[in-house]
Parts: structure tokens; sequence; C-alpha cells
């Protein structure tokens, strides 16, 4: 095993164990085995080599069930084949799930319908998989949950209109989704998902969110969401309150120091100690400013930091990359999945 400390414009990266394309159950790494908790237990800010998915996919969801024995179960679901492949905007159906503890992926039964780019959100043990793009650039209202305690899928009553991978929550076992559909002009809306009634809400939409993309998380339970502003080039923070049903304009990335410039960030977003990551890079007038990093918003003080270094993945556009926080020997750290073979599985512990 190798770790990536993060240090300014320095990164070395290890070598993962390759594993055959056809591959359905990887075997625990023999040189790294089922690890103990002092191999690791490393330095804070640090990224690790972890077994490398069995294809090469992105644009796919990415929840985390943890299963009988309370090991984080990472569940990759969907998702489209890199753009060097020939099919690359073919959707994918594909779940694979990776324990974190013992290091190893296992096939599982196939989504209904194949897609990539979608909404997910855990609710009662279950995944639930909204929207995505059905066939090309094609956006879908479909509603999907898979049940990983009996490896089984159902489809439940379709999103009001369709969307492409919205941000999306989970708040009082309720689905909060943010829906985006191909016309990027106009404004997305807003709905909530019932399990219960298998029913969906309208709310206000987001105020002032005519965004290009964007990420988001649920922190105290309150929906935020971070994405980049189409008019103003800037990374827009809102916040949802479900008790008042209002928007709240946060402090943007990186606040005034930025303008009048478009200033903006992109990669997948994930909640982790009360904080909001984004692990992907920073857009500043001219081009990109660094390569990658990790930007942290704290909602009590609505304050931005960021930590330097590279994030260790060999695929370039990392919009297209999967995020959630999983856990280990009970620390939180995250799991970064997508792009191309040997490195496309890292693990950063914070």
């Amino acid at each position: 095993m190798r770790y990536h400390f993060l240090l300014p414009g320095l990164l070395t990266l290890g070598a993962f164990g390759l594993a055959g394309c056809g591959e359905e159950t990887t075997q625990p790494n023999t040189a790294v085995d089922q690890p103990s908790a002092p191999q690791l237990a490393v330095t804070s800010n640090t990224w690790l080599d972890r077994r490398e998915m069995p294809f090469d996919l992105i644009s796919q969801a990415a929840a985390v069930v943890p299963n009988a024995a309370g090991q984080s179960m990472l569940y990759a679901i969907g998702g489209q084949k890199p753009d060097r492949a020939p099919e690359g905007d073919v959707p994918m159906g594909e779940v694979r799930a990776y324990n974190v503890a013992t290091d190893t992926w296992t096939s599982k039964r196939d989504m209904p319908a194949a897609r990539y780019g979608m909404s997910v959100g855990v609710i009662g043990g279950k995944i639930y998989v909204a929207g995505g793009f059905a066939n090309g650039y094609r956006p879908s209202a479909s509603v999907f949950v898979y049940d990983p305690a009996s490896n089984a899928w159902t489809r439940k009553r379709d999103m009001p209109e369709a969307s492409r991978g919205g941000p999306t929550g989970v708040i009082e076992g309720k689905l909060y989704v943010v829906t985006f559909n191909r016309i990027l002009e106009a404004v997305p809306h807003f709905f909530r998902y019932n399990p219960t009634t298998d029913s969906w809400t309208k709310l206000p939409s987001p105020t002032n969110y005519p965004l290009l993309g964007g990420g988001g998380g649920v922190i105290n339970k309150k929906l935020y969401l971070i994405g980049a502003d189409r008019q103003s080039n800037q990374s827009k923070v809102l916040e949802y309150d479900p008790i008042t049903n209002k928007w709240t304009k946060k402090q943007s990335w990186p606040g005034p120091s930025c303008l009048p410039y478009s200033c903006y960030l992109e990669g997948p977003t994930v909640v982790m100690l009360s904080h909001l990551y984004v692990f992907g890079r920073e857009w500043r007038y001219g081009g990109w400013r660094d390569s990658f990093g990790i930007f942290i918003y704290d909602p009590v003080s609505n304050t931005w930091a960021r930590k330097p270094g590279v994030i260790p993945l060999a695929y370039p556009n990392v919009s297209d990359f999967a995020a959630a926080r999983v856990s280990l020997n009970g620390e939180p750290r995250v799991e970064l999945i997508g792009g191309y073979r040997p490195y496309n599985n890292v693990q950063y512990i914070p």
C-alpha cells in the first residue's frame, strides 16, 4: 500500500493490483490482504490506493449502505464508458459493491434500465436512483430502488420531470432532488419524494440558481447546493431549510477576492465532519487555476477553506467522478471512483 501526502505540487502515484477485465468478484489484494487498523491509521489529508474497480466507467452513481457486519459497502451503479471508448455515450446498467474493510469488489444485480449521471440517495438502507441519461444526452424521469439485502430492484413513481443528475439529499426519510434537464438555460426545479406514499411534491425552486452543474449535501437537516452561476460564473452556495421551505444564499467560493473574474468549482461533493467537501478543480478567468484540490465549506461559520494538493486519479474530467463518504475502523473517509484502471479507486483520509 502506498500513501499520497497532499503537498503543493507534489504527488507520487502508487500501483494497484490489476484484475482481469472479465472478473466479477475480486479477491483481497495479496500485497495488502485485509488491512488492519494500524495499516490504515495514516496521517490526515492523505490518499490511499485501493482495489481498482474491475471496469472503466465514469458518471456512475455511488451510495453507501453498511452490511450486516457494519462494514461500509459502496455501490457503484450504472455509468458510461470513458470518452476514449467507442461506445462512450452509451449508458451502462452494471452494479458493483465495494467492501471498504476487505478491499474487494462484488458483482450485483444489474439495473432494470441502463443509466448514467443519476441522482442518488439512501433511505432506510435502500438506494434510490433518480433520473440520469437513458440514451445519449436524453434525460430520464425514472426512479429505481435497489435493496442490498435482497439484491433486488423495484420501479417507483417517476419524477414530475426528467433530470440529468441534479443535487440530491435525504432529510427525515424523504428524498430531495433538484432537477436539471438538457436545456441549461432553464431554471432547475425542486421536488421532494415520500417513499411511504410513493409520491412527489413540488417545492420552491432554488433562488438565483441557473447553474451549469452542481453538487450538494445535507448538514443538520438542511440541504446545501453548490454550482456555477451562468450569469456571474461564481460558485454559488444555497441553503434550503425544510421547516421554513425557503432558500438562503450563502458565501460563494472564494468570496469577494475573486470578483470581477470568473471563479467556480467543478467536482463531486461529499458531506463529512459537518462540512461540505468539493473534490475538484477551480476555474478562474483564463483557465484552470490549479489542477485539482479539496475545497471545504463550513456552514456554521459560512466560510471556505482549501487544502493543497492533487487528487490521484487517471481521468482528466473531475466532474465525471463519483464520491461517497465511507467509514473504516470507525473513522470517516471518502471513496473516490471513476475513470481508467489502475487509478480508478482512491480513498481520502481527512
